[in-house]
């Protein structure tokens, strides 16, 4: 009878050694926090100190898995790094952003940014072990990823700060970025989570107009550089200064999206609607379109850091995002709408970015989904058709004419002699498209040889009939215009055949 009591007894020594253990490290750690926080704002004067502290502090974290998670505020001790880094950088840009008597150094550069990827790569390794806890403070994960980016791009366009960029792009970003990636692969964080953290990009564009319709709010004001750095992570996405950067970071998602599950895609795809719609303000499309960023070149063995336009790297993202989602039915499904919807675009530049996009799937795309997708297209484009429309170069239809030739100069023969087909059915809203694409420069030397004799035949046919209804021989070459046509547009063939001359 007196067995179990001592085993009771063990348990309970047992029980209470571990509660011990548990208790003493969970002090430890937070003795070191303290430490490491005024080793931090010491101005790098106490480096030994610095290192022994964060390195104790993220071994038994590490080690106390599991027992100290209710003894210390993990998320806390996430924050006082990120916290740091932050605060580093808003030191060094607004020191920076002032005008420069000579051209900033690499070394001063470096000096300014060592000690912020040193607190970075700590948050990076705390979040790796507690991925979970660092969920619950996602929005100070991305506010973080976004004001590296947002100084990055005030770097860019001060060429005295060139340095600067180089190795923020080098040393920060990458840091930056693999605290958001860290819990995108952690398995400890659920699907749900992960879709959440995406759901938060742009959203405060969508929420900042209470009446959001699917336009972006053009009336948000820029903030100064200490309120962009402000430590209230809520106010960050409203500031319109501070969507070239979410920009930035939405970029990376995408080109990271052949790692990420399938619902976290998905999620990108509803995004790229909103996402596109911002590239409509001044601020971001300039950015885009005249600006250039660091990136590696993959050209040689050991890459290196050259400049390249961001238009360059958005085309690349968006075809990396689309070879990523064509893994997925679903995902691709929701990307076929977003290239169908948004080709109709009234802004320029997204028009351009579709037509882009139109064109690599064309290419590279399996003969059977391409020739679907192009007949979507073509079978939306004839909702636009009207002989209006078609005889004013600067129409609706006249431009996605423009783009849908774009397009189809990278679609095969047999695609482009199905379009051909179908254009040619006899009915006036075809004829009209089809006159539009003419103008637009139809590729006509795409077509295969039958189907390419075909269509010049009919042309020349369709002139001389024309001719004739006309009585031009009678007249001694004088054309009476008709009122109307079965296209209803006057003088159909003489503007078919001019028109198809310049594709010849």
């Amino acid at each position: 009878m007196s067995m179990p009591k001592e085993e009771t007894t063990e348990e309970h020594k047992e029980t209470d050694l571990t509660s011990n253990i548990a208790q003493i490290t969970a002090c430890t750690i937070q003795s070191l926090c303290k430490i490491g926080t005024h080793a931090a704002s010491s101005g790098g004067s106490q480096v030994i100190l610095l290192n022994i502290s964060w390195k104790g502090i993220i071994s038994l974290l590490q080690l106390g898995k599991g027992m100290v998670e209710e003894k210390v505020n993990v998320r806390e001790i996430i924050l006082i790094p990120i916290s740091v880094a932050i605060e580093s950088l808003r030191v060094a840009t607004e020191r920076w952003c002032v005008p420069l008597q000579e051209v900033l150094g690499t070394a001063e550069a470096r000096r300014a940014f060592l000690p912020i990827k040193y607190f970075l790569t700590n948050a990076v390794r705390i979040c790796s072990i507690y991925p979970s806890e660092t969920m619950a403070i996602y929005k100070s994960i991305i506010r973080c990823a976004l004001l590296i980016s947002h100084s990055s791009i005030l770097f860019c366009r001060n060429p005295q700060l060139k340095a600067a960029s180089e190795l923020l792009f080098e040393l920060l970003e990458p840091s930056s970025f693999l605290l958001l990636d860290t819990l995108m692969k952690s398995t400890e964080v659920s699907p749900e989570s992960k879709c959440q953290l995406v759901q938060y990009f742009l959203e405060k564009v969508r929420t900042g107009n209470p009446e959001y319709t699917g336009e972006v709010d053009h009336t948000m004001n820029f903030a100064t550089l200490g309120c962009i750095f402000s430590v209230d992570s809520d106010v960050d996405n409203i500031n319109r200064a501070l969507l070239p950067a979410e920009f930035t970071v939405f970029l990376h998602f995408l080109n990271a999206s052949p790692w990420l599950r399938e619902e976290v895609v998905i999620e990108l795809c509803k995004k790229l609607h909103l996402f596109l719609n911002i590239l409509t303000l001044e601020d971001v499309y300039s950015y885009v379109l005249g600006c250039q960023i660091p990136a590696l070149s993959s050209d040689d063995d050991s890459p290196k850091v050259v400049w390249q336009p961001v238009y360059t790297s958005l085309i690349q993202a968006l075809k990396t995002f689309m070879i990523a989602a064509s893994s997925s039915s679903a995902a691709w499904s929701e990307f076929e709408v977003f290239l169908l919807e948004n080709l109709f675009h009234p802004h320029f530049l997204c028009l351009e970015i579709l037509t882009e996009l139109w064109c690599f799937f064309m290419h590279y795309a399996e003969a059977e989904t391409s020739t679907y997708l192009i007949n979507q297209l073509f079978l939306l484009l004839k909702t636009l058709a009207s002989p209006e429309e078609v005889l004013a170069p600067l129409s609706a239809l006249r431009k996605l004419a423009r783009a849908s030739c774009n397009i189809l100069s990278y679609a095969s023969s047999a695609t482009i002699d199905q379009i051909y087909t179908m254009l040619n059915d006899s009915s006036s809203k075809s004829s009209i498209l089809y006159l539009a694409l003419l103008m637009e420069g139809f590729p006509f030397d795409s077509l295969s040889r039958g189907v390419k004799e075909h269509a010049v035949k009919t042309l020349f046919t369709s002139f001389a009939g024309y001719l004739q209804n006309q009585n031009y021989f009678k007249n001694h070459g004088e054309i009476n215009l008709p009122t109307s046509s079965s296209s209803g547009i006057i003088g159909f063939p003489v503007h078919a055949l001019a028109s198809a001359f310049q594709s010849w």
